[in-house]
C-alpha cells in the first residue's frame, strides 16, 4: 500500500517539477494542455517565437498520434483552419525538405499583409484540436513556417530556406519541425497534496507507535 501511494506522490512531484523546470529555448517552442476525458480530449497549443529579428510565424500545424481527421475546434483571432479553407488534407513538408509526416490540423494567419502573426518574443495560444480517441497523447508532432520580411537569412533549423514570394518586399521563408510535450494539468495539484498528506499521516502514525512502545517499556 505504501509503495503504491509513494509512486503516486512521486509521479505528482515529477509532473510538477516538470512544470517549473527551465527549458532551453528552441527557435520555436510549442507546448500544449489537455482537458476533457476519454473520447473527448481538447488540446490547446501555444507557440512561442524565439527566432529573433523580423522573423514572424504565420503557419502552424500539429499531428496527434495516428489521428487522420481535421479536428480543429478553435483558432486564435485572425487565424484560419487552412486545411478546411483550401481542402488540402493532409499536408506534409517532404517536398520542401521537411519530414513526411502527414499533418491534419494546421492554421494560417488570415491577413494578406501578415498582420497578427507571431512576432519574435511573442507567444500565441488558442490553437485547439478536438480528438475522440480513448488514449491521451503525451506528445504531438508540429511544424511551423516563418517569414522574414527584410530578406535576412533564416535562422538555423530551417527547410525551404530562401523561398521568396512576390509580396512587394524582400522576404525569406523558413520552416521548422519538432515534437511537443503536454504541459502538466492543474489536476496534478490535488494528487500532489493528497500524496503529501498521506505521507504525513503515515509519519505521524509511526511516531505514535514508537511513543507507545517506549511508554510500555
Amino acid at each position: 500500500m505504501l509503495s503504491k501511494m509513494f509512486f503516486g506522490v512521486s509521479a505528482a512531484v515529477t509532473l510538477l517539477l516538470g512544470a517549473f523546470a527551465p527549458a532551453a529555448a528552441s527557435p520555436i517552442d510549442v507546448t500544449y494542455t489537455v482537458s476533457g476525458s476519454a473520447g473527448n480530449w481538447l488540446y490547446d497549443f501555444s507557440v512561442t517565437n524565439n527566432l529573433g529579428g523580423a522573423n514572424q510565424v504565420y503557419i502552424f500545424g500539429v499531428k496527434l498520434g495516428s489521428v487522420a481527421i481535421d479536428g480543429i475546434s478553435g483558432s486564435p483571432s485572425t487565424w484560419i483552419d487552412l486545411g478546411a479553407a483550401t481542402s488540402v488534407l493532409p499536408l506534409n513538408n517532404a517536398g520542401l525538405g521537411g519530414s513526411s509526416i502527414d499533418y491534419w490540423d494546421y492554421w494560417r494567419n488570415g491577413h494578406a499583409n501578415f498582420d497578427d502573426t507571431i512576432s519574435s518574443g511573442q507567444t500565441l495560444s488558442g490553437f485547439k484540436v478536438l480528438d475522440t480517441s480513448q488514449t491521451l497523447f503525451t506528445t504531438a508532432a508540429w511544424f511551423a513556417f516563418s517569414l522574414n520580411q527584410t530578406g535576412a537569412s533564416p535562422t538555423t533549423g530551417c527547410f525551404d530556406c530562401n523561398n521568396g514570394q512576390n509580396l512587394n518586399f524582400p522576404m525569406t521563408q523558413s520552416g521548422f519541425e519538432s515534437t511537443a510535450s503536454a504541459t502538466p494539468l492543474p489536476a496534478a495539484l490535488p494528487l500532489f497534496s493528497t500524496g503529501l498528506g498521506a505521507l504525513g499521516l503515515l509519519g505521524w502514525r509511526r511516531k505514535r507507535r514508537k511513543a507507545a512502545a517506549f511508554t510500555v517499556a
